[in-house]
């Protein structure tokens, strides 16, 4: 799995030249894959699933469902 090589390296990455708290970190995603968020948590950073209302609407048709609400 290339996420358990790339998230801990992208999370120290960040704290080490932007100083940041890993405990303090979120990721944003338009719906992360299981895995994904998974080893995102294991290494300490919340992340945040902020997909539009419309993305589980099956019966209705829209330009791009991958959009973010923020």
């Amino acid at each position: 799995m290339p996420e358990q090589i790339y998230i801990p390296v992208l999370i120290k990455k960040r704290e080490q030249e932007k100083g940041l708290d890993r405990s303090k970190m979120v990721a944003f995603s338009n719906y992360f894959f299981d895995t994904t968020q998974g080893h995102s948590q294991i290494n300490g950073c919340t992340v945040r699933n902020v997909y539009i209302k419309e993305a589980f609407d099956t019966g209705v048709r829209y330009d791009f469902k991958g959009n973010f609400d923020l």
